[in-house]
Order: structure tokens, then C-alpha cells, then sequence
């Protein structure tokens, strides 16, 4: 690693970066802009210390560790800016890039933007229960189904409208998607809170349950 030239299938090029205006929390997952090596996306938990402990309460230093819950960066780490924007202010899991948007979850559900600097968020679809969602991957082979595992409420699969929905998308009709359920036990439907609901303005995009 160090300063060695980087080099595929070894330890060559790994190094810390300077991460300058990244807080110091647990950070719960990375993606990279398909379209720019460079541009790397950073979600973060609620804690410094361990998921869902309240800043401090392990004993940590808490001091550098206030700000948002997604993070991007354009030279390759060296500098962080927040664009979390308007998504709730909770544990954000797993970040991910479709198309020229950017996809989030969160502790509460999952969220889309309008493009890849974020800011503002909204609900990514309907009928999606209102859990924390661990994890989110675009299906080998489909890369407009999207797979979300939750805590407790099993694996939903969405699928995204074609075309794939950018920034400003408009439709004038509500695209025809999927949402479907992935376990061995039905789940009640649940929606997101309306207090939730009626602070962030909805996407184009939905989706519903098939089992």
C-alpha cells in the first residue's frame, strides 16, 4: 500500500485519505459513481461509536462528529460535502446510484433524488413499510430492479419505470412499476407516516405489493 502505484488484485495504492469535512461517525456504507472513479458516495450512522447509540454515550469523543448522513466527494476523499438536504434526520444505511439519480436508505424507509448531488429527497415509491432498510443492490443482470433488505419486514424488490427516472423527471402519467415482497411470511401494509409523507415532496415513481 502507502505510496506504491495502484495495481489490481493486490494491496498496491491503498491509503488514507484526508476525508476533510467527513464526520466522525460510523460510516455505514460507500458507493462509487459508475460514471467517475472519483466521485464516491458515503452514508453515516447515527453514533461514533457503535449503530444507534446516541453520540457520546460510549465515551467517545463526540466533538467532530455533528453534520448530515450522506456525504459525497469528487476527488477521490480528500473533501466531503453534505447533501443530505431535507431527508430525515436518522441513520442513513446504504447509498446507491441509478441512472443520474441517487438512491438512499435510511432507518425509516428509502429515499430517491432528483439527481446525483442530492439536497432534496423523496420517498422513492409506495407501500414500502416504514423499517429500517439495511441494505440496497441493483439485481445482477437487471439494473432497474432494485433489492432492499429490511430489519424485521423481510426483502422487497422495486422496480424502476422505463425509462429510467432522472433528474427533473415529469411525467404526466404515473409510470407503471413493481414493488414486490421476498419472504416467507405476508407483512401488513404500511405506509410512511403523513407527517413524513406531507414534508417531503414524492417522486414520480411507485410501486406496489405483488404478494
Amino acid at each position: 500500500g502507502g505510496d506504491k502505484p495502484p495495481k489490481i488484485g493486490t494491496g498496491d495504492g491503498w491509503h488514507i485519505t484526508a476525508a476533510k469535512g467527513l464526520p466522525n461517525r460510523i460510516i455505514t456504507g460507500i458507493a462509487p459513481d459508475p460514471d467517475d472513479p472519483k466521485t464516491v458516495y458515503v452514508t453515516l450512522g447515527a453514533s461514533a461509536a457503535r449503530y444507534f447509540a446516541p453520540l457520546g454515550s460510549l465515551g467517545e469523543d463526540a466533538s467532530r462528529s455533528a453534520g448530515g448522513h450522506v456525504y459525497k466527494t469528487t476527488d477521490a476523499g480528500e473533501t466531503f460535502t453534505d447533501i443530505s438536504g431535507n431527508l430525515p434526520n436518522v441513520q442513513a444505511t446504504w447509498p446507491l446510484v441509478h441512472g443520474k439519480q441517487l438512491v438512499v436508505a435510511t432507518a425509516v424507509g428509502v429515499f430517491a433524488s432528483k439527481g446525483k448531488n442530492g439536497g432534496k429527497y423523496a420517498p422513492l415509491g409506495n407501500n414500502l413499510p416504514s423499517v429500517a432498510v439495511y441494505q440496497i443492490s441493483l439485481k445482477p443482470g437487471d439494473p432497474d430492479t432494485l433489492v432492499a433488505a429490511t430489519f424485521g419486514r423481510g426483502v422487497y424488490t422495486y422496480k424502476f419505470a422505463d425509462p429510467k427516472p432522472g433528474a427533473g423527471c415529469k411525467d404526466k402519467v404515473r409510470p407503471k412499476t413493481r414493488f414486490a415482497k421476498a419472504s416467507l411470511r405476508s407483512a401488513r401494509r404500511m405506509r410512511p407516516s403523513s407527517a413524513l409523507a406531507a414534508s417531503l415532496e414524492r417522486t414520480s415513481v411507485s410501486w406496489r405489493r405483488r404478494s
